[in-house]
């Protein structure tokens, strides 16, 4: 999804009344390394659509996900 379809999105929830609004920043491969999580989007995102930002984690460890406001984990726990 791109930052204008993004913002798109998010104009739309907010004209339907809602401002409890959490974006989860992700990456798409499974594992990802924290070289290319890009965590650093994450500010940036936070500043541009005024709503927490948290993160949908796939990295192995938590090296990457200390400090998010939200965390999806997916994990294989075995």
């Amino acid at each position: 999804m791109s930052l204008s379809e993004l913002d798109d999105l998010v104009k739309t929830i907010r004209g339907e009344g809602n401002d409890q609004i959490v974006l989860l920043k992700c990456t798409s491969t499974y594992p990802a390394t924290p070289e290319n999580t890009n965590i650093s989007t994450i500010p940036h995102m936070r500043e541009m659509f005024g709503c927490h930002v948290g993160l949908s984690d796939h990295t192995m460890g938590v090296g990457v996900s200390v400090g998010a406001v939200t965390l999806a984990l997916y994990r294989d726990w075995e």
